[in-house]
């Protein structure tokens, strides 16, 4: 008897032991999720993970050898059912570690998850203690009905003792069943009760005795499990109490079951307000109407829209005030009972922050906008200035008889000048690049010939300081290049002039190489080496940082704003290359940078360039006028400007023209006589601009067989200016300060000036006929004569006009793609595509009806239909006309 009980009582503790360490494991393994990542390096919260994990392990195989014990069958049905919530944990707890250092959201959605298991657990070695009372208090019962079968025996055995032992047995009897009978009663009112506050009374020292010390110490064991259990409890409603979320947990009908602290403070509610209730009661319209089906919905097809996946959603609170809220949910199933875990948390803050970041966003882009603006403005007053002393400068140092001293007076002047136009192409090429305005051509080009002349234009200046000044290529033969050869030869010269201005004796040398990339590339390698006077190491990161030099005295010594290298960074960056610097200070530096290409076998391929030349050589075919009999309108409001063009038209031999101070007044002078053979229109004049005004003197000329030249003068060198001036009816287009050699280059379009002999400049063979009106309108949709333009012979006229056939195919395509309602960029931009087709074979009402649509920027749908119509039906009569021309 007493054997047995002792090992009863050893496996009872043994199970207590056992809850003990489970019951510290994961109370410890909850603190290192909420608070052990804080002050630690990543190995030591490596360590402490990989201690619980090996923990949980030392627990399921604590409790397998529990089970191998387990005795009964019952017993073992018990034992199986705590080894299998016991795996279950393990494999929960696991995941949370793992989780923890990656996602430590996710990782709580998991404990959650292991707080479920552990509750089950509890609820499992609630049924082994309670069995392992039955099994005392049923060991009491069968030792009780022992006793009192050994007495009767005694009774019919000894009956001729019955006298004279009867006392002795009563007596016997009563102190033996007495205790027994206590401890018993004492055991089914714990059981019952489940109070293991209470102890059994001791009676006696005897084994019985020394049973009930056993039994109550069971129970203190017992009772400091449960007071542990409590303590671990309070533990984790007060952790989830106090985390920053909100943690919701809702049946499978949409009843709440609890409502964290954080809850309260997001919707308002206090937590018996909410559980009970349904969960929608958090949610505006139209959720609050639609959560009932979607649950359901998920129920049935598991499919999830927030379930597992997490997003933003709308909460609404206890007042109706609704705020955007985060929500994950997580689903667990507990006993057969699937419960859903939700996170919710306010993100108004968040969503305020969104907010202003996108407002300070828009400021800083509308004071981007600005600043460009102002420079545009800033480079149109500093240009107009200075084209008045450039030009009369440069005129001044061309006067024959000017002193020497006065002639180096002015070219001083027109040094300084010279440099500070300089600077203010600088400073208009930087606000380009941080505008996003900078578009790159796509030509072809031979780069070693680019290469010679840059390299001839820096030769004089290297000559003039003493330095050599070389170059080299290397490598593969480079073929033909495909890109922007003016911004490439931008950043070679500003490198080899960065060079030589900081080089003052010694060399400078250019080594150019070359790498096949494959897909028609190739990436050229570019160093230049100085001996100069060298970078300090720690001023080379921002050496290409914008108004930055190496320190002040080089900015004393040698000048410069500072710009020339970070815009050479950035042309570099936009054409897709890097670049890099090397020195080392009283040494010298090498400068390379690196940008791909793609190539090609000629450059006659390139259409492009193809069309410009035959655009050339048809100028050159144009019968010119005189300079003695051309007479000329100047409009120009700047009076510097009126007279250093007076003087260099003078100087060009033409001395009849007249000037005037803004557009309206250029319109009302042409009106009045329209014998003039050309205008020079400024583009920006009071009263009415140069644009307005070019327009009005087309529409003048419509119906008759005139066309004036007009030529702008603008210093507003900004993106799409030039183009602006040709869609307003001008036919080229001159940058201030005018360069006088592009001017007269220009005009010799057109007027067949004197060379320095005073002879006339070739033209054609018939005296005073001018060129016929490019844009005349005749019977036929297409003037075919336009076409000789750009092509001589009836192959090309054929191959550029099955071009224009595919690209207007596509083009009018994409036009009806974009006939919408209210404002369209894209429409306006393909009608702008379509109209500069049509012009170009000579297509005018086609074109007239391309201008009327690009306008059309903000328009209904019904008006957009109309003139699509109308571009469709005369572009048919286009399309018909030209496939018969190539026949």
């Amino acid at each position: 008897m007493k054997y047995f009980f002792e090992t009863h009582l050893q496996r009872t503790e043994e199970i207590n032991h056992a809850y003990l360490d489970f019951s510290k494991h994961y109370v410890d393994t909850f603190e290192f999720m909420v608070q052990g990542h804080k002050g630690e390096d990543e190995e030591t919260v490596y360590e402490l993970s990989q201690g619980y994990v090996d923990g949980v392990h030392r627990l399921v195989k604590d409790f397998d050898t529990l089970a191998e014990n387990a005795g009964s069958d019952e017993n073992t049905v018990y034992y199986n059912e705590l080894k299998h919530r016991i795996r279950a944990y393990r494999d929960v707890i696991i995941a949370a570690i793992q989780h923890a250092s990656i996602d430590l959201d996710m990782a709580y959605e998991i404990l959650l998850k292991a707080n479920a298991h552990y509750n089950a657990i509890n609820e499992n070695f609630d049924k082994l203690l309670g069995k392992s009372f039955k099994d005392s208090s049923s060991f009491f019962t069968k030792l009780e009905n022992t006793f009192e079968e050994s007495l009767i025996q005694s009774v019919v055995i000894g009956l001729f003792f019955l006298l004279l032992t009867f006392i002795i047995i009563l007596l016997l009897s009563r102190s033996i069943t007495k205790p027994i009978l206590n401890l018993t009663g004492n055991i089914r009112q714990i059981t019952a009760e489940k109070d293991y506050d209470l102890r059994v009374l001791k009676e006696t020292n005897d084994e019985l005795g020394e049973l009930a010390d056993s039994f109550n110490l069971m129970l203190g064991t017992v009772t400091d499990a449960q007071n542990s259990l409590q303590k671990e409890k309070a533990f984790l409603s007060a952790v989830l109490d106090n985390m920053m979320q909100g943690v919701i947990t809702i049946d499978k009908t949409g009843v709440i079951k609890t409502f964290n602290r954080w809850a309260e403070k997001t919707f308002g509610y206090k937590a018996e307000e909410s559980v009970g209730r349904n969960v929608k009661t958090l949610m505006p319209e139209p959720y609050r109407s639609a959560h009932d089906g979607y649950l359901e919905n998920y129920l049935k097809t598991r499919e999830a829209k927030v379930i597992g996946i997490g997003r933003e959603v709308e909460g609404q609170t206890k007042s109706g005030a609704k705020f955007p809220m985060s929500l994950s949910v997580t689903e667990l199933e507990i006993d057969d009972e699937r419960i859903f875990v939700g996170l919710a948390a306010d993100i108004s803050e968040q969503k305020d922050r969104e907010r202003n970041l996108k407002h300070a966003k828009r400021m800083a882009d509308q004071a981007n906008k600005a600043k460009s603006e102002f420079l545009a403005n800033m480079s149109h007053e500093l240009r107009t200035p200075l084209n008045s002393i450039m030009g009369m400068t440069r005129m001044f140092t061309e006067d024959a008889d000017l002193s020497e001293d006065n002639r180096s007076m002015a070219q001083t002047v027109l040094k300084s000048a010279t440099n500070l136009l300089e600077i203010v192409n600088d400073i208009l090429d930087i606000s380009k690049i941080e505008a996003g305005s900078m578009v790159l051509e796509k030509t072809g080009f031979d780069l070693k010939d680019m290469v010679a002349n840059v390299m001839e234009a820096m030769a004089p200046v290297a000559s003039t300081k003493g330095i050599a000044l070389s170059y080299s290529f290397s490598g593969e033969d480079i073929p033909y290049l495909v890109g922007d050869s003016f911004r490439l030869s931008r950043v070679l010269t500003n490198l080899i002039s960065n060079a030589v201005k900081y080089t003052d004796m010694g060399e400078v040398d250019i080594t150019i190489d070359s790498k096949t990339l494959g897909n028609n590339r190739i990436e050229i390698d570019c160093k230049i080496k100085d001996t100069g006077i060298g970078i300090a190491e720690d001023k080379l990161k921002v050496i290409f940082e914008k108004f930055t030099q190496a320190d002040e005295t080089i900015t004393r010594k040698y000048g410069g704003t500072g710009l020339g290298l970070a815009i050479t960074k950035e042309l570099v960056k936009i054409m897709g290359g890097e670049i890099d610097v090397e020195s080392e200070v009283g040494k010298g530096s090498v400068f390379w940078f690196k940008i791909p290409f793609k190539i090609t076998d000629s450059i006659d391929q390139d259409k492009q360039d193809r069309v410009r030349q035959k655009r050339r050589k048809r100028k050159e075919e144009r019968v010119l006028l005189s300079a003695e009999k051309a007479r000329l309108l100047v409009a120009e409001d700047h009076l510097l400007n009126q007279e250093f063009i007076q003087r260099l038209l003078k100087r060009m031999g033409i001395t009849h023209f007249d000037v005037v101070e803004n557009g309206a007044l250029a319109l009302e002078t042409y009106e009045k006589n329209s014998s003039y053979d050309m205008i020079l229109m400024d583009c920006h004049m009071p009263e009415l601009n140069g644009y307005d005004a070019t327009r009005a003197i087309r529409k003048l000329e419509e119906g008759t067989d005139k066309r004036i030249p007009i030529i702008a003068l603008t210093a507003d060198a900004m993106k799409g200016t030039r183009e602006k001036c040709l869609e307003s009816g001008m036919d080229e287009y001159i940058t201030k300060p005018i360069d006088s050699n592009e001017f007269k280059e220009i005009l010799a379009q057109w007027i067949a000036l004197p060379d320095k002999k005073g002879s006339q400049g070739s033209g054609g063979n018939k005296d005073n006929e001018k060129i016929g009106d490019e844009e005349e309108k005749t019977e036929t949709p297409v003037n075919m004569e336009f076409l000789e333009e750009y092509a001589d012979t009836p192959e090309e006229i054929k191959e550029f006009i099955q071009v224009y056939i595919e690209q207007s195919d596509e083009s009018l395509d994409a036009l009806e793609k974009h006939c919408v309602e209210g404002e369209s960029r894209d429409w306006m931009e393909t009608a702008h595509k379509l109209k500069g087709g049509a012009g170009m074979v000579g297509a005018q009402v086609l074109r007239d009806l391309c201008a009327e649509a690009q306008n059309m920027l903000d328009a209904t749908k019904e008006a957009r239909e109309d003139i699509l119509k109308q571009i469709k039906d005369e572009y048919q009569k286009v399309k018909q006309y030209l496939e018969k021309a190539t026949v």
